[in-house]
């Protein structure tokens, strides 16, 4: 069986009974990755980028965050963008660069620095399973707005110190044109929504990295979502002040 002919397929547990789109839908998707922390290339303050813009740079190398303070962007920046996703896909890299650190890849368990029962690993969207221009769904697409989700925030005001305000990214978050907030784009519209979205009253379904399934109310504070997300936010650093997140407490979510 081909790659195509796979992704082709109707698998149920990829998708919610409650997700009118997908349920027995050839192809469909319910159930999406922890992309983390981005996208300079998926969003801007002012909303979506155009379509050509769209994808798939919600990776390490491309996202201009200058968490580090010395005005320069990745690659100087890389290996702190890389602690605060969880997967990311291939993206497309210049000529002569090097192909073997663009390929998709993730954390491994034991580099959760966070904690696996702290870290979220797959979300539900009701609007996964597509993406811009695309016509059919495919649970296969590797495409962040069709397989991901993201916290989206403004890169320009990224700084070493840019957790001192609540020992979280949430302050930077972009909430135009939808909010990433559980539940806030449940009418965002096929592949436009890269976030939790459910058609489960007040809440949503989560799998965390230690296997755990848990359901995450839609009133969540914000600063405990965000570092739910971020699997390696806590991580000091040898950077002048840098500010690391806050651990996050069980309490906080349960």
């Amino acid at each position: 069986m081909t790659d195509h002919e796979l992704s082709s397929l109707l698998v149920e547990p990829f998708t919610c009974p409650e997700d009118p789109s997908a349920f027995q839908v050839v192809s469909s998707l319910s159930y999406v990755v922890n992309c983390g922390v981005g996208d300079s290339n998926w969003m801007t303050v002012s909303g979506h980028r155009k379509a050509t813009r769209l994808e798939s740079g919600q990776h390490p190398l491309s996202e201009q965050f200058d968490w580090n303070g010395d005005n320069q962007v990745p690659p100087n920046d890389a290996e702190i963008n890389r602690d605060f996703m969880l997967f990311w896909p291939e993206f497309q890299v210049p000529e002569n660069f090097p192909e073997n650190v663009a390929k998709p890849d993730s954390h491994r368990v034991g580099e959760i620095f966070d904690g696996s029962s702290n870290t979220i690993m797959l979300a539900e969207n009701i609007n996964a399973g597509t993406r811009l221009g695309r016509k059919t769904p495919s649970w296969a697409d590797p495409q962040l707005s069709s397989s991901g989700f993201l916290l989206p925030i403004d890169a320009t005001r990224v700084s070493p110190s840019v957790h001192g305000t609540d020992r979280s990214p949430a302050a930077l978050v972009i909430d135009k044109p939808f909010s990433p907030a559980i539940n806030a784009a449940r009418k965002g519209g096929e592949g436009m929504a890269p976030f939790p979205n459910s058609n489960h009253p007040g809440l949503s379904v989560f799998a965390f990295c230690d296997g755990s399934v848990r359901t995450l109310s839609e009133d969540i504070d914000m600063q405990v979502y965000a570092r739910l997300i971020t699997p390696c936010g806590t991580r000091l650093r040898e950077i002048p002040d840098f500010v690391a997140e806050e651990p996050i407490n069980n309490a906080e979510f349960e």
